[in-house]
């Protein structure tokens, strides 16, 4: 082979690279669709058990009574959007992209917005096996102090009867540090904030309602109504039969009552005529 020719093939290849590497460092980093997600306030209570224990010093065997966590649960459902990890060569170094999250809350009447996730400490990852991605937040709970959570980014105090404002926004990129800011920063697209969905804390340890969003609908709740319309309609019956037994029996009583007068009326009037009869036939004896 001449040299110009293996100078050509090396040319050939070499621009071949640089074009693989461009196009998949150009189609790497798609933007993604504002998310759609969901947000409910749980009931995420639970009953520590008795226990029992032996003082390691006396020996006494020790009662520890049961009691009753109250807590609640802030779930984010967000629904995902199609999407497969791929790789990401950057220089000399190869990353993989991922489909993450970020959430931010605030008041409802606030006007800042608190950002839970930062590069440093890593996004929410979307799970890919499911078409939903959930994220649970898990705080004790009291009618008199509200809802207490304690997450990085989140560490708040929600009072009753406060309303809670949140906004979902998807990622799709990698976290690295960057030797030139001392830091980790995310590299990639992200899509626009969500709408706001907002949720309630209860004022009381009554079990929480979902609460709804303005694109959310729920089924109507036929249970419950259906249960109290078969009691209402059980004692209803029981009721019915009960005053048509005593109407019933008032009346049979009264129509024996009557039936035996009228027997011994007849009775009466069959022991009287053969005495009628005889008194009349020895009046005709007398001459």
């Amino acid at each position: 082979m001449s040299k110009c020719a293996t100078l050509l093939l090396i040319i050939v290849l070499t621009l071949s690279s640089l074009i693989i590497v461009e196009s998949a460092f150009a189609q790497s980093i798609p933007k993604p669709s504002v998310p759609e997600f969901s947000v409910k306030l749980l009931d995420s209570s639970y009953d520590e058990p008795t226990t029992h224990s032996t003082n390691p010093y006396t020996g006494e065997k020790v009662t520890h009574p049961g009691y009753r966590v109250e807590s609640r649960t802030i779930e984010i459902k967000i629904k995902n959007q199609p999407f497969t990890p791929f790789l990401v060569e950057e220089a000399t170094a190869n990353w993989t992209a991922y489909l993450q999250y970020n959430i931010r809350w605030k008041g409802h009447f606030e006007q800042d917005w608190h950002e839970i996730y930062i590069p440093t400490n890593g996004f929410a990852g979307a799970n890919l096996e499911s078409d939903y991605t959930a994220i649970s937040f898990e705080g004790e709970y009291s009618s008199s102090e509200g809802l207490n959570l304690y997450y990085q980014g989140l560490i708040a105090t929600f009072p009753s009867g406060a309303q809670v404002d949140f906004q979902v926004k998807a990622m799709i990129g990698y976290v690295h540090r960057d030797p030139s800011l001392l830091g980790w920063i995310f590299t990639g697209e992200t899509s626009g904030w969500s709408e706001t969905r907002t949720i309630t804390i209860p004022a009381s340890t009554a079990s929480p309602t979902d609460s709804q969003t303005p694109d959310q609908t729920t089924e109507p709740t036929t249970n419950g109504d259906s249960q109290t319309l078969q009691s209402a309609a059980i004692i209803g019956t029981v009721v019915a039969i009960v005053l048509v037994s005593a109407v019933l029996l008032i009346y049979f009583k009264k129509r024996n009552r009557q039936t035996q007068l009228s027997a011994q009326q007849q009775l009466r009037n069959t022991m009287q005529k053969p005495i009628e009869g005889y008194q009349t036939r020895d009046l005709e004896a007398i001459p």
